[in-house]
Protein backbone atom coordinates (compact mmCIF):
# COMPACT_ATOMS: atom_id res chain seq x y z
CA UNK A 1 0.00 0.00 0.00
CA UNK A 2 1.85 3.14 -1.14
CA UNK A 3 0.97 6.63 0.08
CA UNK A 4 2.68 9.99 -0.42
CA UNK A 5 2.91 13.16 1.57
CA UNK A 6 4.50 16.53 0.93
CA UNK A 7 6.63 18.21 3.59
CA UNK A 8 6.39 21.95 4.28
CA UNK A 9 10.10 22.31 4.98
CA UNK A 10 12.28 20.85 2.23
CA UNK A 11 15.07 18.58 3.36
CA UNK A 12 18.62 18.09 2.19
CA UNK A 13 19.61 15.04 0.16
CA UNK A 14 21.77 12.44 1.91
CA UNK A 15 24.55 12.83 -0.66
CA UNK A 16 25.97 16.11 -1.94
CA UNK A 17 26.81 19.50 -0.52
CA UNK A 18 23.35 20.98 0.03
CA UNK A 19 23.20 22.80 -3.32
CA UNK A 20 21.14 20.11 -5.05
CA UNK A 21 17.37 20.24 -5.43
CA UNK A 22 15.92 19.58 -1.94
CA UNK A 23 13.62 16.73 -0.92
CA UNK A 24 9.99 17.76 -0.99
CA UNK A 25 8.16 14.68 0.20
CA UNK A 26 8.05 11.01 1.01
CA UNK A 27 6.46 7.92 -0.46
CA UNK A 28 5.64 5.15 2.02
CA UNK A 29 5.28 1.56 0.84
CA UNK A 30 3.70 -0.91 3.26
CA UNK A 31 3.41 -4.65 2.72
CA UNK A 32 0.31 -5.84 4.60
CA UNK A 33 1.39 -9.49 4.56
CA UNK A 34 4.49 -9.04 6.72
CA UNK A 35 4.45 -5.42 7.94
CA UNK A 36 7.50 -4.25 5.99
CA UNK A 37 7.53 -0.49 5.38
CA UNK A 38 9.85 1.39 3.02
CA UNK A 39 10.19 5.15 3.47
CA UNK A 40 11.52 6.76 0.28
CA UNK A 41 12.47 10.46 0.43
CA UNK A 42 11.81 12.10 -2.94
CA UNK A 43 12.59 15.35 -4.70
CA UNK A 44 9.68 15.56 -7.14
CA UNK A 45 7.07 12.99 -6.03
CA UNK A 46 6.51 12.48 -9.76
CA UNK A 47 5.45 9.24 -11.44
CA UNK A 48 8.98 8.38 -12.65
CA UNK A 49 10.62 8.84 -9.26
CA UNK A 50 7.76 7.00 -7.55
CA UNK A 51 8.06 4.08 -9.99
CA UNK A 52 11.77 3.84 -9.14
CA UNK A 53 10.87 3.83 -5.43
CA UNK A 54 8.36 1.03 -6.09
CA UNK A 55 11.08 -0.97 -7.82
CA UNK A 56 13.35 -0.46 -4.79
CA UNK A 57 10.54 -1.65 -2.50
CA UNK A 58 9.96 -4.73 -4.66
CA UNK A 59 13.67 -5.61 -4.54
CA UNK A 60 13.84 -5.06 -0.77
CA UNK A 61 10.67 -7.14 -0.27
CA UNK A 62 12.09 -9.98 -2.34
CA UNK A 63 15.46 -9.83 -0.57
CA UNK A 64 14.01 -9.86 2.96
CA UNK A 65 11.02 -12.18 2.71
CA UNK A 66 11.14 -13.66 -0.83
CA UNK A 67 7.76 -12.18 -1.65
CA UNK A 68 6.31 -10.34 -4.65
CA UNK A 69 3.59 -7.71 -4.91
CA UNK A 70 0.32 -9.03 -6.34
CA UNK A 71 -2.00 -6.11 -5.61
CA UNK A 72 -1.50 -2.45 -4.71
CA UNK A 73 -4.01 -0.46 -2.66
CA UNK A 74 -3.28 3.26 -2.89
CA UNK A 75 -4.86 6.68 -3.05
CA UNK A 76 -5.43 8.03 -6.57
CA UNK A 77 -2.76 10.73 -6.82
CA UNK A 78 0.41 9.83 -8.70
CA UNK A 79 -0.39 6.12 -8.49
CA UNK A 80 -2.98 6.67 -11.21
CA UNK A 81 -0.35 8.08 -13.62
CA UNK A 82 0.20 6.19 -16.88
CA UNK A 83 3.85 5.26 -16.16
CA UNK A 84 2.95 3.82 -12.74
CA UNK A 85 -0.11 1.94 -14.03
CA UNK A 86 1.90 0.49 -16.95
CA UNK A 87 4.63 -0.69 -14.56
CA UNK A 88 1.98 -2.53 -12.53
CA UNK A 89 0.44 -4.07 -15.65
CA UNK A 90 3.85 -5.25 -16.92
CA UNK A 91 4.41 -7.03 -13.61
CA UNK A 92 0.86 -8.48 -13.51
CA UNK A 93 0.00 -6.44 -10.42
CA UNK A 94 -3.56 -5.28 -9.91
CA UNK A 95 -4.41 -1.87 -8.42
CA UNK A 96 -7.25 -0.61 -6.29
CA UNK A 97 -7.70 2.92 -5.04
CA UNK A 98 -8.70 3.98 -1.53
CA UNK A 99 -9.33 7.33 0.07
CA UNK A 100 -6.21 8.74 1.74
CA UNK A 101 -7.76 8.81 5.23
CA UNK A 102 -8.61 5.11 5.02
CA UNK A 103 -5.13 4.33 3.70
CA UNK A 104 -3.39 6.10 6.60
CA UNK A 105 -5.72 4.50 9.15
CA UNK A 106 -4.93 1.02 7.80
CA UNK A 107 -1.20 1.77 7.91
CA UNK A 108 -1.36 3.04 11.49
CA UNK A 109 -3.54 0.21 12.77
CA UNK A 110 -1.48 -2.58 11.25
CA UNK A 111 0.39 -4.76 13.75
CA UNK A 112 4.13 -4.69 14.12
CA UNK A 113 5.89 -2.61 11.47
CA UNK A 114 9.43 -3.23 10.28
CA UNK A 115 10.96 0.01 9.03
CA UNK A 116 13.42 0.27 6.15
CA UNK A 117 14.64 3.72 5.03
CA UNK A 118 16.40 4.60 1.77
Amino acid sequence: MPIQYVVNTSGRLLLGYGKEQPQNGVTLFHDAANGLVLVDNQVSLGAGETSMAKECFEQRLWGLVTSEICQLHSDNGIFNAEIFVEDCKNKFQTQSFLELVITIRILLLSGQIKLSCT
